[in-house]
C-alpha cells in the first residue's frame, strides 16, 4: 500500500493523499516535491519533474537539477503524459475505506464511487454530537438520540426562587414568549445588518471591476486599431508583390512547356543503355536471367515537365531495351512512358504495352509480370502481374500501373534523371 498526493488531474483528486495498492511508477512521481503529477518532464540526468517545478527551474538564470546539479537543457529533455490505459492500472482504495468502504479500482473512477455510490460517509449529530453514517442519521435521531427528549430552551424558563411566590403559568408564559420574540428579533437584526454590508461589498467590488474591465476594452480596441493601421500599407505591398509574382511564374512555365516540345525528337533518341553511373547504386544488367528484358528511359525531369496541360491527355515516349530488342514467343515487345495531368494537375507517369507479330505459340501459357525497379531496394520494386486475357494483348495504357512522378522521386525510383522498368516472364 502507498500513499501518493496527486496534482494535475481535477479539482476533486489534486491534493488529496491517496492509497494506491501498488507502488507508483518512477515516471509519475516529481523528485521534487514528490506529487504525483498528470504530466511529467525528464531531462538528461534522468530526474523526474512535475510541470510546477519544471516551470520554476527553468525561470532560474542558470537551470541546475537539484539532485545531482547537472545542467538542464530545454531542448533535450521529454515530456509524458499519463494516458488512459495507463490510469486503469494504477489502482486505490476508497477514501472512506477507514470506516470500512471496500471499492478498490482505478483512480480515475474514484470521484464517481465517493460522490455517488459510497455509503460510508460519516456526519454529526446535531443533536447529541455523535458521529454515525449519513445513511444511519435518521434512524439515529427517531430512536437512539439520548437528546431528542430534552427541552431544547431550558435557559428560557426560569425557575422559582425559594421564599419567592412565583408567579402564575400565564405568566411565566408571557415573559417566555417575549424572551423567544426579543431573541428572534435581536438575531433577524443582526443577519440583516451582515447581509446589507456584504451587498454593499459586492457592490462597490463590481463596480470596480466593471470600470476596470471597461478601461481595458478601450485599451485593446485602441491598441487594435495601431496595428491595422500598421499593417494596411505593407499588407498592399504584399499583394502586389505576389501578384508579380504569380505572372513571372505563369510566363516560366510556359517558356518551359515551349522548350520541351521543341525537344521532343531529341528526347525520344536519349533513351538509350544504363549508364555506368547508375549501374553503380547496385542494378547490374548482366546477372539478369534470360527470362528478364530491361528497359530504360532518361530524362524523366524534362519529359514531366512537358506534360499537357490539356486534362485527359498525355505524352508518349519510346522506351529502349538496352539487351536489344526483345522478343517473346516470336513477337516483338514495346514499353511506352505517359506522361499526363490527373484532375489535381499533379503530373502522373504510366506505360503502354505492346506486342507485335504473330506468336509461336497461340495459348499464353506463361506468367508475365511488369516490374518498375528501384536502383537500390529490391524490396521496394513496384510490381503489375498481367493476367491471363492480358498475355500477348497490347495495352493503350497499363490499368493499375500508374504512379505521381514527384513520389517516385520522393521514393528514389528515378535515378540520374531516368526510369528502369523490367518485362519478368515464367513459363
Amino acid at each position: 500500500m502507498v500513499e501518493a498526493t496527486l496534482t494535475g488531474f481535477s479539482g476533486f483528486l489534486d491534493w488529496r493523499p491517496l492509497r494506491f495498492l501498488k507502488p507508483l511508477p518512477r515516471a509519475w512521481t516529481c523528485d521534487v516535491c514528490g506529487l504525483m503529477s498528470q504530466t511529467t518532464v525528464v531531462p538528461e540526468c534522468l530526474h523526474v519533474f512535475c510541470s510546477d517545478c519544471y516551470q520554476r527551474l527553468l525561470s532560474k538564470k542558470s537551470p541546475k537539477c537539484p539532485m545531482d546539479m547537472l545542467d538542464v537543457n530545454a531542448d533535450d529533455t521529454k515530456k509524458f503524459a499519463l494516458g488512459d490505459n495507463q490510469r486503469k492500472l494504477l489502482l486505490v482504495q476508497c477514501l472512506n475505506a477507514e470506516h470500512g468502504c471496500k471499492f478498490e479500482g482505478p483512480f480515475g473512477d474514484l470521484e464517481a464511487h465517493y460522490t455517488k455510490d459510497c455509503n460510508f460517509h460519516v456526519v454529526t449529530c446535531k443533536r447529541c454530537g455523535s458521529t454515525y453514517f449519513r445513511t444511519e442519521l435518521l434512524e439515529h435521531l427517531e430512536k437512539d438520540c439520548r437528546a431528542q427528549f430534552e427541552d431544547v430552551t431550558p435557559h428560557l424558563i426560569q425557575k422559582p426562587v425559594p421564599g419567592q411566590i412565583s408567579d402564575s403559568n400565564d405568566d411565566r408564559d408571557c415573559k417566555s414568549i417575549e424572551i423567544i420574540a426579543d431573541l428572534v428579533k435581536s438575531t433577524v437584526e443582526d443577519n440583516s445588518n451582515v447581509l446589507i454590508e456584504s451587498m454593499k461589498q459586492c457592490t462597490a467590488e463590481l463596480a470596480k471591476n466593471l470600470v476596470e474591465a471597461t478601461q481595458y476594452c478601450m485599451k485593446s480596441a485602441d491598441d487594435s486599431k495601431k496595428v491595422t493601421s500598421s499593417l494596411a500599407e505593407p499588407m498592399q505591398q504584399y499583394i502586389l508583390d505576389v501578384m508579380e509574382l504569380k505572372k513571372l511564374l505563369a510566363a516560366t512555365t510556359k517558356a518551359l512547356v515551349d522548350i520541351s516540345k521543341q525537344r521532343d525528337t531529341a528526347l525520344c533518341r536519349s533513351c538509350g543503355k544504363i549508364p555506368k553511373c547508375w549501374l553503380a547504386l547496385g542494378f547490374l544488367p548482366g546477372g539478369l536471367c534470360p527470362q528478364k528484358y530491361v528497359f530504360t528511359c532518361t530524362n524523366i525531369a524534362a519529359k514531366v515537365a512537358g506534360a499537357p496541360a490539356v486534362k485527359k491527355s498525355s505524352h508518349v515516349y519510346p522506351l529502349r531495351c538496352p539487351r536489344g530488342n526483345a522478343s517473346i514467343k516470336g513477337r516483338g515487345v514495346k514499353i511506352c512512358l505517359l506522361v499526363y495531368k490527373d484532375a489535381s494537375e499533379r503530373n502522373l507517369i504510366s506505360f503502354n504495352l505492346t506486342f507485335l507479330g504473330e506468336s509461336q505459340n497461340s495459348g499464353p501459357d506463361m506468367d508475365m509480370t511488369l516490374v518498375l525497379v528501384h536502383p537500390t531496394d529490391a524490396s521496394l520494386n513496384k510490381c503489375r502481374p498481367l493476367k491471363i486475357d492480358e498475355i500477348f494483348k497490347s495495352q493503350s495504357k497499363v490499368n493499375g500501373f500508374a504512379f505521381f512522378a514527384d513520389a517516385l522521386c520522393r521514393e528514389g525510383f528515378v535515378a540520374d534523371d531516368m526510369l528502369l522498368v523490367c518485362l519478368e516472364t515464367a513459363e
